[in-house]
């Protein structure tokens, strides 16, 4: 981001499902992001219940 700020989980989501994102990865690329995705959620060891619906989309990207 132009101003410094980091992005927060749910910036950094909102923009990597974006479908038109999605829907132009390769089938390793969407595992990839569905790895990055759940290594960001668990790296404090644990998976707040706000964080959840991450990790299903994460999964259900690996799935497809």
């Amino acid at each position: 981001m132009s101003d410094g700020v980091p992005l927060t989980f749910d910036h950094m989501f909102n923009i990597y499902l974006n479908p038109e994102f999605i829907k132009e990865l390769s089938g390793k690329g969407k595992q990839w992001l569905s790895r990055a995705m759940v290594n960001m959620l668990i790296i404090d060891r644990s998976i707040h219940h706000t964080e959840m619906s991450y990790l299903e989309d994460a999964i259900g990207m690996a799935e497809t």
